[in-house]
């Protein structure tokens, strides 16, 4: 289980953030992550790593192509499946998780939509995300 953490208004309070994402630390013991956005979003994660402990998959993470930026807490049975789907219309991947295929998938819905594999199937979601 993770947890996450979004906060969004002029000048949000960074030191509150910081102590309620602190607050989420049980729920995400392996990593912690707090970004904020044009001094307007603040966006954290607590992580449980399950699908790759690699620290390249911390949250938020950020695609590097669009300037993105996601926190999401749940699975994705399928997001191999997903991920070999939009691999083939041309996406890059730089991690073995499942956060960055949803990530890449929202910035490629035609991809996605045109897959035989579009039963993304989720549990547990809620995410934040920021397309720059």
């Amino acid at each position: 289980m993770c947890g996450i953490l979004g906060v969004i208004g002029s000048s949000p309070d960074l030191t509150w953030a910081k102590e309620e994402l602190s607050a989420l630390k049980h729920r995400g013991p392996d990593s912690q992550g707090l970004i904020q956005i044009n001094n307007q979003l603040i966006l954290g994660a607590t992580r449980l790593a399950m699908t790759d402990p690699n620290p390249r998959s911390n949250q938020p993470l950020k695609d590097e192509e669009t300037g993105s930026w996601i926190v999401f807490n749940g699975e994705i049975y399928n997001f191999e499946s997903l991920k070999n789907e939009l691999i083939q219309s041309g996406v890059f991947f730089a991690t073995q998780g499942d956060t960055e295929v949803l990530l890449k998938g929202l910035g490629n819905m035609e991809a996605l939509f045109s897959s035989e594999s579009m039963e993304c199937m989720l549990s547990h979601t809620l995410m934040l995300l920021l397309v720059s």
